[in-house]
């Protein structure tokens, strides 16, 4: 009895000992950017992949997916780097020229597509009677709003604003996803 007690304890302490040899950052469990992702990006499960630590402990240490989701990223990340809750804020950090017009549309004109959009998208402001679209493509700055009622904010310059705000019905068209 006193053997395999003996056993049991030599290896757990040759297992905890690999486990501190290991360098900090091969420990950690982490999500990190499925794709280059610009900064006041709106984070969901679609934009990252779970990379599981090498211990358990490791995995328990890992923010959970509700601490990341519905969040937007203060800074651009990289693909393959890490996404951590310092990076993310609870609102986007928004900063406009003196000579642009920011406007806002509902995401959800755009149907199922509309999950597919996020800051860094580019959309077209078309006319939905005509189908004529004015300028553009514009970049998407944000999406604000509560989820589940999401607004896509754009910034024009004076001239395009007054294009637009022209446009009896607007309503937005994707030209390029991030």
């Amino acid at each position: 009895m006193i053997l395999r007690w003996a056993i049991f304890v030599v290896f757990v302490v040759a297992l905890l000992g690999t486990s501190l040899r290991m360098s900090h950052k091969s420990q950690e469990a982490e999500y990190l950017a499925a794709r280059t992702l610009p900064m006041n990006t709106r984070v969901n499960s679609t934009l990252w992949t779970f990379q599981k630590g090498e211990t358990p402990a490791a995995f328990w240490r890992a923010p959970k997916p509700g601490d990341l989701a519905g969040k937007y990223l203060k800074k651009e990340i990289q693909e393959g780097s890490p996404i951590t809750p310092p990076e993310l804020s609870e609102s986007p950090k928004l900063t406009f020229s003196s000579e642009s017009v920011p406007l806002t549309f509902n995401l959800g004109d755009l149907g199922s597509l509309g999950a597919y959009l996020n800051a860094g998208a580019k959309v077209y402001v078309c006319d939905h009677d005509t189908q004529l679209c004015t300028g553009g493509p514009y970049e998407v700055k944000a999406l604000v709003g509560k989820v589940d009622a999401q607004l896509v904010l754009i910034c024009l310059t004076v001239k395009e604003a007054d294009e637009v705000r022209e446009i009896k019905k607007p309503t937005l068209r994707i030209a390029v996803l991030p």
